[in-house]
């Protein structure tokens, strides 16, 4: 899946951190995936800021995003549960829309 720096920061942000020991396995490898390799950082200007323990960019720069069945499942249950809770915010829309197709 194709995905923005700040959509992956998104998805980082909302991905459990209990679930069974098969689940936590695929999320640490999602999770994985999620984080930028160096070739990114460079290219788009990523930048850590230790103090306010957030993450700036130049560009929002969009790579192809390997996320198996699995994975794909346990964040649709997480969309679906914060839709359920009135929690999406703005920036969680543009992660469901992709998540979750409008049909539904």
């Amino acid at each position: 899946m194709i995905l923005t720096v700040d959509e992956r920061l998104t998805l980082l942000g909302i991905l459990p951190e209990k679930r069974n020991t098969a689940d936590m396995r695929i999320l640490r490898d999602l999770r994985m995936n999620l984080s930028y390799t160096e070739e990114e950082r460079k290219r788009w200007g990523i930048v850590a800021n230790q103090e306010t323990l957030r993450i700036h960019w130049e560009e929002n720069g969009e790579a192809e995003i390997p996320i198996g069945e699995i994975a794909t499942s346990i964040v649709v249950d997480v969309l679906r549960k914060l839709d359920e809770q009135d929690d999406i915010t703005e920036k969680i829309l543009f992660v469901y829309e992709k998540f979750i197709p409008e049909t539904e």
